[in-house]
């Protein structure tokens, strides 16, 4: 079910309030209480100012923010009932380090302060995991408050004192696993390891504890596709190690490291380079030459790092740029012991790990932080005797910014629109490379336009813009959209803008630049790499109150905006890696320009049915990595939809999903998709390969066979040695003296196997399920189609035509076991909603859609052809003139006399409509054919019934031609009167099956119960028949047919068609 949201308001963040107190007894004595509350308001910074009861300089207090201090410390009293006394409170912002704005800070950084200052935290109780309190005086706790404030690490005249970093619980685990795994390396048999970890979960720091842990590594190599992170591996380098340690951090940038060549090798060292810069040295791109010639001489750009054996080599973004052939050419010629790939979305490389792989995804974080809220609200009220351990005094996970993402069906928001091209595989999917296409003809010089708009469909791309960006048109909906808000000025002030393509960009960086100058708007698309993108954007964010950054690939990962609130998705994503990563450009941890703190980062989404799948695939992707927990695909989509909610424009208000009804909205895409796909589609199919058994492999391999389908592999064979969970041991313990090298080679090959196996079966599903399209089009069934009851609605010698060759009903008991029963029973009844809903139709209208529905039907196979519209259009067109309905480039010839493209006749609302054109070649073939008052059509072997249509298309269109009126002139009762006499009296189809008859009747008919004359009689096999057969001639001499003697005894057979004229 969903649930209506009735506040349906967009808050990126809250203020946070610092607060000091004491309690004054004999164990507290001395001692302060210092932490901070969250000050909900929708007050502006202004009002909250001009109300403060206490202003000095930027700290601010008045009764309601003392109100919100109170709040909280009473969560943490209530239940001892002690007396406590409030000294200070003061709203936590701080001014940035741009004029006039401001940024949130914690309790933490106060607390960091005095520890840094020489003060240190007291334990109340014997548990000294609890009860933190500081030794300090209030003047000294207020001075470390005003010593963040003023962006210093401790308080003025005393010294600075150095911060131990303690790793949290998950970081602790990612380098014990990883740990356990390294120990079994060596340089003979490297060791990789994967952590799979969400942006924020600071995986450098974790990377550097984890070489602290290792004694034996001195030597580390980083490297990665995005050198923009090299600033981020430089700054926690120094927090890690400081200025006196022996470790040396080197980069090819001095910017962040010291040279090669300048590093003390005989000391431990990290050195940071990209991966484009080593691949282009001669051996990476050269592998043909590279035993030919010394190490020196081959890598002789990189020489030392290639020929240096490095003790351990990190992979940041271990998913980006890596599986190329000349970055594998490059991995393996590295040399290193150890090897740890970062990734936050490592969907591409997670299958090469098996199970070394160490997991954190948004779920974890989450749900981490759920607790740490549980434990803290149990210590609260039961202090000493809660159930947990102390959590700590400050949430680790609290400043992380959660997600939300909001749905707008971008058809419904534009309300009719006119959107030219902008739609795929028969309205399904909604493309916006189309949407925002470029005219060409309306540039000057590549990528300056003119004075009109370079859209091709301008008009919509100004009504999407008007109701983001809330225009008096939409006033009715205004409050419903990002920018509609009165504070949006400070809640979006920067956001990011995913667009299909750089032309795209530089046509709507134009636009917005001119309709919106209060914007400073960033292209971040240019020739320039990642980081001078990055560094754009940060310098129009440091000299502008308001951004719009607008990209098509880049700035999607390893880089961080924290003012970045919102991320507007207006590209077509096929894969959930990229997705993701783009979307979680907003959970950076960060402050809004009044000092609030960022706690939500929202996903405008105009393509729902898009972002459903990504989720899907992100739910399937992380259920398969805890497939052997019990954590399914709708328990974790459950969970996501709990952290990272789904909220959807209906039109009219917001309903959130829950997962019933994010399930059913999925199998409506999918049961879509199927249908337009033909019934080839990969949802259509419930296909998991770790659950056949070798019985029913064996059938499937039968059926394979019987398809006669062709494959680099032999066959479907499940061994027994197949990959399960021992086997996913066995690649975890890869290199352990306890298994051998033949086991590991096993678990691999049967790894391929599993996957070879996979696809050879959807291999022979779709050979099957791309002949259904047709049988379901023409069902007469009363009931509902379903996987269970379809073949009973097929006589047996329309399944030997359209069913392939030797493929028997048993077959088909064996095949339906691997439908997804929803989706396969959801299609074929949207196939025949569809069918039904073109009787609704006039006759030219009827057939234009129809023929657009055949277009989505496959080809079977090599043999069987199933002849497309544009094919029979321009065939009898060209052959006996007639009517066409497309021209050379299959636009469709429309009532104004223009050729327009099918998306365009479909989305114009019924303003324009299919009217055909004659097809003339000058001679008197129309008048002898078409013009005949009493003129007929034979097909004497219908399959699809394309050319029977075709002909009575013609018909029709010399009939009203005769009216003297145009189609759209004459009405419908009068078209759909005119199209039944023709179709009964005008047509004769013979067809070899009873579902050959049935197409030919609701190609012709639809569902209308119209006489026509249609035979059934295997003309095939009966030519075949007369072809063998002998006479006896007067003479007694035997002798075969003659062509003529064959046609007439055939036209004898199909008496009722033998008028037929053409």
């Amino acid at each position: 079910m969903t649930t209506t949201i009735l506040d349906t308001a967009l808050s990126p963040g809250s203020y946070k309030v610092l607060y000091v107190y004491t309690i004054n007894d004999q164990d507290h004595q001395g001692r302060l209480k210092i932490g901070d509350a969250t000050y909900h308001t929708s007050k502006t910074l202004e009002e909250i100012r001009a109300e403060a009861t206490v202003v000095d300089g930027d700290l601010i207090s008045s009764p309601e923010i003392e109100s919100a201090a109170r709040a909280r410390i009473d969560e943490q009293t209530k239940t001892a009932d002690v007396k406590y006394e409030l000294l200070f409170t003061a709203l936590s912002i701080r001014s940035s380090s741009v004029p006039g704005r401001y940024e949130a800070f914690r309790d933490y950084q106060v607390h960091e302060v005095l520890l840094r200052s020489g003060f240190s935290k007291r334990f109340i109780r014997q548990d000294k995991n609890a009860g933190e309190w500081f030794e300090v005086s209030l003047n000294n706790a207020i001075e470390a408050f005003k010593a963040v404030q003023g962006r210093k690490s401790f308080i003025d005249n005393m010294d600075e004192k150095p911060l131990q970093i303690v790793l949290r619980p998950e970081q602790k685990r990612a380098v014990a696993e990883t740990l356990q795994v390294f120990r079994s390396g060596t340089v003979e048999r490297p060791q990789k390891f994967l952590w799979n970890a969400i942006m924020r979960f600071g995986k450098t720091l974790t990377s550097y504890s984890l070489v602290q842990s290792m004694p034996d590594v001195s030597k580390v190599l980083i490297i990665t596709h995005r050198p923009v992170v090299a600033a981020g591996w430089s700054e926690d380098f120094r927090k890690m190690y400081g200025a006196k340690s022996d470790w040396q951090f080197g980069a090819k940038q001095n910017l962040y490291g010291v040279s090669w060549d300048s590093l003390d090798h005989e000391k431990p060292f990290y050195y940071f380079a990209s991966i484009q810069d080593l691949r282009g040295s001669f051996g990476v791109n050269d592998e043909a030459n590279k035993d030919s010639v010394e190490i020196e001489n081959i890598f002789e750009k990189n020489a030392q790092l290639f020929s240096t054996q490095f003790d351990l080599i990190i992979v940041d973004e271990g998913h980006e740029g890596t599986k190329t052939p000349i970055a594998e050419r490059l991995v393996n010629s590295l040399q290193g012991r150890y090897w740890l790939y970062l990734s936050g979305t490592p969907f591409n490389i997670i299958d090469e790990f098996d199970d070394k792989v160490f997991n954190w995804d948004y779920i974890d974080e989450q749900r981490a932080s759920e607790r740490w809220e549980l434990a803290r609200k149990q210590w609260d009220e039961l202090g000493e005797h809660a159930p947990v351990p102390y959590p700590g005094e400050v949430n680790p996970y609290g400043m992380l910014p959660k997600i939300e993402i909001r749905h707008y069906d971008i058809l419904d928001t534009l309300k009719n629109p006119d959107v030219a091209d902008a739609f795929e595989n028969g309205k399904i999917n909604f493309s916006f490379a189309k949407f925002f296409e470029i005219d060409k003809n309306r540039s000057v010089q590549g990528r300056v336009y003119d004075s009109f708009s370079p859209f091709k469909n301008p008009r919509d791309v100004a009504k999407l813009l008007n109701l983001i960006f809330y225009n008096d048109e939409y006033e009715d909906d205004h409050k419903l959209f990002p920018f509609s808000r009165n504070n949006s000025k400070v809640d979006f002030a920067h956001t990011f803008w995913m667009l299909p393509s750089v032309d795209t960009c530089v046509a709507l960086h134009e636009m917005l630049a001119a309709q919106h100058p209060e914007f400073a708007v960033v292209n971040a698309t240019g020739d320039n790499d990642g980081g001078d993108a990055l560094l754009a954007v940060k310098e129009a964010i440091r000299k502008n109150e308001r951004t719009i950054t607008l990209s098509a690939q880049k700035l999607t990962t390893g880089t961080t905006v924290p003012e970045w609130t919102a991320v507007f998705m207006l590209s077509n994503m096929a894969s959930p890696l990229q997705y993701m990563q783009t979307i979680f450009r907003v959970k950076s941890v960060g402050s809004l320009a009044d000092g609030r703190q960022k706690e939500v980062g929202y996903v405008f989404d105009f393509a729902p049915d898009r972002s459903l799948k990504m989720l899907e695939k992100t739910a399937a992707s992380i259920a398969q990595k805890n497939r052997n927990k019990d954590d399914g695909e709708s328990s974790v989509l459950g969970d996501m939809l709990t952290y990272m909610p789904i909220i959807s424009y209906d039109g009219a208000r917001f309903v959130k999903h829950d997962v019933d009804s994010l399930l059913q909205e999925l199998r409506r895409v999918f049961i879509a998709e199927t249908v337009s796909s033909g019934f080839t589609h990969r949802k259509l199919f419930d296909l998991n390969i770790h659950d056949i058994t070798k019985e029913q492999a064996k059938e499937l391999e039968d059926i394979r066979q019987a398809l006669n389908i062709n494959s680099s592999k032999k066959e479907i064979s499940i061994a027994a040695s197949k990959l399960t969970r021992k086997g996913k041991r066995i690649l975890l313990l890869e290199g352990d003296e306890s298994v051998t090298s033949a086991d590991v080679n096993n678990a691999y090959e049967s790894k391929a196997e599993d996957q070879q196996n996979a696809q050879l079966i959807l291999e022979t599903l779709r050979a099957v399920a791309s002949r259904l399209p047709l049988l379901i089009f023409a069902s007469e069934a009363k009931e509902p189609l379903t996987v269970d009851n379809f073949a009973t609605h097929i006589d047996d010698a329309s399944w030997d035509e359209f069913m392939p060759q030797g493929f028997t009903r048993n077959m088909w008991d064996v095949v339906k076991a691997y439908f997804d029963v929803d989706v396969f029973n959801g299609a074929c009844a949207k196939m025949r909603e569809q069918v039904l809903d073109l009787d609704a139709c006039d006759p030219l209208e009827r057939a234009a859609h129809l023929t657009q529905l055949f277009a989505s039907f496959r080809n079977p196979d090599r043999e069987t052809v199933l002849t497309p519209w544009a094919v029979v259009n321009r065939h009898m067109g060209n052959a006996f003139n007639g009517i066409r309905f497309v021209d050379d480039t299959n636009n469709w010839y429309c009532s104004d006399s223009n050729a327009y493209s099918w998306d365009d006749v479909v989305s114009s609302q019924g303003m324009l409509k299919p009217e055909p054109q004659w097809n003339h070649t000058g001679d008197d073939e129309y008048d002898v054919l078409w013009g005949q008052d009493n003129t007929t059509f034979f097909d004497p072997s219908s399959k699809t019934g394309l050319y029977p249509l075709y002909a009575a298309l013609n018909m029709f269109m010399h009939e009203v031609q005769k009216s003297g009126k145009t189609v759209c002139e004459m009405d419908s009762i009068a078209q759909r009167k005119l199209w039944k006499q023709i179709v009964e009296n005008g047509v004769f189809v013979n067809c070899r099956s009873q579902q050959g008859r049935a197409i030919a009747q609701r190609v012709l008919a639809g569902c209308k119960d119209y006489d026509l004359n249609i035979t059934v009689v295997d003309m095939v096999e009966i030519q075949r028949s007369l072809r063998c057969a002998e006479v006896s001639t007067n003479t007694g001499v035997k002798r075969k047919l003659s062509e003529e003697e064959m046609r007439r005894l055939m036209a004898w057979v199909l008496k009722p068609s033998q008028g037929a004229t053409v």
